[in-house]
């Protein structure tokens, strides 16, 4: 992960850029060290073993949320940055969960939810008419064009990827859809309540619970690739009733009118395609462990 030695005989590194070509370990853990946002490495008393992450990771969406003005489409997705320390709680030199997803360049990580907006602008135009009363009756009108350009492209929600077993006390999960990733789907989208917008997102987040609860809760659409989530999902139908040819497509309709009020519904899409033949990972990983560990101890 680090690297053990200068990039040339001027003796100097790069800035704080870690991973395959960053800066030497004892340089980078020293910054580690130093950017930690608690009083020391093991776990106070009274606080959960993400006590140094959940903390910053809640100012910077209550910072962002409160800094920038979003366009009316969102997008989520994972973000993995590899991990090469040891899995454990109780001690933030240590990672709480590791993850092991193949078909990455760096398949052990840790894993991040993350939610942003897509590229966006809207013009105002005000128009002041002013009237000067001269000799003769003189009607000035300035119009005035105010530009405002969402910020594009910037992540305004971040989650860490917390262990199983701590599914069942995250936001939503009990009160709403009763399913984790549906849930996670609503903290990535709330931000967004209100524009009548569009997000969207692949199967760690899609599903038809995903698409009833956060039209239902935050009036926006949404659209997703659904894999696993197949709950209230035709995928048995929509397998069957697929032409085989390359590039067919089908389209089922259905309405949800429960929990909504009188006249008002939510209308779900459920779209089949055939892609062509499956591709192979060009990647694959050669290592069969599930969970490997190089350095046990980063300290």
């Amino acid at each position: 992960m680090f690297s053990h030695a200068p990039f040339d005989a001027s003796g100097f590194f790069p800035g704080p850029c870690f991973g395959r070509f960053g800066v030497s370990k004892n340089r980078a853990l020293i910054v580690l060290r130093a950017a930690h946002l608690s009083h020391g490495p093991m776990q106070p008393a009274g606080e959960g073993p993400h006590w140094f992450i959940n903390e910053p990771l809640r100012e910077f969406r209550e910072h962002m949320a409160s800094t920038f003005m979003g366009s009316w489409l969102r997008c989520m997705d994972e973000s993995g940055p590899p991990w090469h320390g040891g899995e454990g709680e109780g001690d933030y030199n240590f990672n709480p969960h590791n993850m092991y997803i193949p078909r990455k360049p760096e398949p052990v990580c840790a894993e991040f939810n993350t939610a942003g907006w897509h590229p966006n602008s809207s013009t105002l135009t005000l128009t002041l008419t002013l009237t000067l009363s001269l000799t003769l009756s003189l009607t000035l009108t300035l119009t005035l064009t105010l530009t405002r350009c969402s910020f594009s492209r910037v992540v305004d929600t971040i989650e860490y990827e917390m262990a199983a077993k701590y599914h069942a006390n995250t936001k939503y999960v009990s009160t709403h859809t009763g399913s984790y990733n549906a849930a996670l789907a609503m903290r990535m989208a709330e931000v967004g309540k209100g524009t009548n917008g569009l997000v969207y997102g692949d199967a760690r987040f899609g599903g038809v619970k995903s698409a009833y609860w956060i039209m239902k809760e935050f009036g926006v659409h949404s659209a997703w690739d659904v894999k696993t989530m197949t709950a209230l999902f035709p995928k048995k139908e929509l397998v069957r009733l697929t032409p085989k040819k390359h590039g067919a497509f089908i389209v089922m309709q259905a309405e949800i009118s429960e929990g909504f009020p009188p006249g008002k519904k939510v209308t779900l899409y459920g779209i089949g395609q055939r892609r062509g033949p499956k591709v192979s990972n060009p990647n694959p990983n050669p290592n069969p462990n599930p969970n490997p560990n190089p350095h046990p101890n980063p300290r």
